[in-house]
């Protein structure tokens, strides 16, 4: 099993509510999109403490689900056998007075909205009324949406009843590459591509590790993962979607997925109306949180123009090629599809390396090394100008950086920079200095670019830069 990495302030934050759940009772929501390591990461707190598991399984009917659940609880907790437990209310009451002490994990428990709806109700109620009992008590959930309405809704009633709301979010690039250095991969090239593909999921690099995959080999990788027969993430976008039900999130994010981020463009490619998309994105933006608005970095906040992008990196790969040639797979056709993946998957890479390099200027700007004093980083376009990155700084500054997944000449790269001169020029607020720069995944004669006033980056300097701060965090 590959070790647990790095989630030092997450841990030491539920040993902070373990403590103060001595004395009282301590209820604490855990919220993160799925495959980043919730589960794991309760776990490795729970590792040495006494606990109760339970995982609400939202295809059970309420009456299976609570048998299953008292079963456990009777053997967790040895409970005498002439307690009864009769209602979920029971449950709860049975739960509280004889798990103190203990550590109760609830997983994916907006799941009971669906399965027993009247749980939310008795738990405010014997939260409220056993509110000094001696016990943690943890609320997992992946459907943020979903767990957000049932504590933050002041109509719910668990509204304001949690102690503490935690959100696990993805790892950093830098965390993800240390946890490419245990899967032992030697090129820092490959571990860039792997995160591309996986962005900051562990999930995804420790199955590497578990089929034993060459990760060296892209076309292995994701044969192995994605499209063989017994392939793990062969229904991956299916299961990221909460096995969400709307067929029109499905034909929305496929859209996105293949490069229609206007509201337009989704709309002639779905044949939805325009006028009633609006509704599904926030709810793809706002509810699930699998999809990402973005609006240009100079824009107020009252703009309409607005880019569509999908969060989760595998989300994306999984729309634009498994999703949209399902038949294939059923065909048994694998090597067919591989062979389509493999000659358009650059393309996929190129969209998420903007969100690399984009982390790689924050981790910049934090070390100082950056000419400016960065406020804002985004894209920018109007009309039909457009720049990559821009980063809006400290006394109307900026930084306009052209973002390329390729190997460009010296020329190229020059012709690349005056592109983004060329559209900066019509940036619509004042800017009294702005500085250009270029990141590709190589650039050729880069002294030269930087000779001539231009930041000039590429994946080279990128290994130099984060290996050295990660060797320097092990070995300080």
């Amino acid at each position: 099993v590959m070790e647990f990495i790095d989630r030092e302030e997450e841990l030491e934050m539920l040993e902070l509510c373990y403590r103060k759940s001595r004395e009282m009772l301590y209820p604490v929501a855990v919220m993160g999109l799925r495959r980043v390591g919730k589960t794991r990461l309760i776990f490795e707190f729970i590792r040495d403490k006494r606990f109760v598991y339970f995982y609400v399984n939202p295809n059970k009917r309420s009456l299976d689900l609570l048998n299953e659940f008292s079963g456990i609880l009777a053997r967790r907790l040895s409970l005498p056998s002439y307690v009864a437990i009769r209602d979920w209310s029971s449950f709860i009451e049975v739960l509280l007075e004889f798990g103190k002490g203990w550590v109760i994990v609830f997983d994916e428990f907006q799941y009971f909205k669906d399965v027993a709806p009247e749980v939310f109700g008795e738990f405010q109620k014997w939260i409220d009324l056993k509110y000094d009992t001696p016990m943690m008590i943890i609320f997992i959930g992946s459907m943020i949406g979903l767990m957000k309405d049932i504590f933050e809704n002041r109509a719910r009633p668990l509204y304001d009843r949690v102690k503490i709301k935690m959100r696990v979010k993805a790892f950093p690039f830098r965390r993800a590459l240390l946890l490419m250095e245990k899967l032992d991969i030697k090129s820092f090239e490959d571990m860039a591509r792997l995160y591309l593909l996986f962005g900051g999921y562990p999930k995804y690099y420790v199955s590497i590790m578990d089929l034993e995959v060459d990760p060296g080999n892209m076309g292995e990788v994701i044969r192995e993962l994605f499209l063989t027969e017994n392939a793990p993430f062969r229904n991956e976008g299916r299961i990221l979607l909460g096995d969400s039900e709307r067929r029109v999130y499905y034909s929305i994010i496929e859209a996105i997925a293949l490069g229609n981020r206007k509201l337009s463009d989704i709309a002639s490619y779905t044949g939805i109306k325009q006028t009633q998309l609006p509704q599904y994105l926030d709810d793809l933006v706002y509810d699930l949180e699998v999809l990402l608005r973005e609006q240009p970095v100079t824009a107020g906040p009252m703009t309409r123009r607005s880019l569509y992008y999908i969060m989760m990196p595998v989300m994306e790969f999984w729309f634009r090629y498994l999703h949209r040639n399902w038949s294939l797979l059923e065909l048994s056709l694998e090597e067919e599809l591989l062979g389509i993946i493999e000659k358009d998957i650059e393309n996929l890479l190129a969209t998420r390396f903007e969100f690399l390099v984009r982390e790689f200027i924050i981790d910049l700007a934090k070390d100082k090394r950056l000419p400016i004093e960065p406020r804002k980083i985004g894209r920018w376009w109007r009309k039909k100008y457009e720049i990559d990155i821009l980063v809006t700084g400290t006394n109307k500054t900026c930084l306009a950086i052209t973002c390329r997944w390729g190997r460009l000449p010296l020329k190229k790269a020059l012709e690349e920079i005056e592109k983004t001169k060329n559209a900066s020029s019509h940036i619509e607020v004042k800017v009294s200095n702005i500085s250009y720069g270029i990141i590709a995944r190589k650039l050729e004669r880069k002294e030269e670019l930087r000779e001539l006033g231009y930041l000039a980056y590429d994946l080279e300097d990128m290994e130099k830069f984060y290996m050295e701060s990660i060797h320097q965090e092990a070995n300080p």
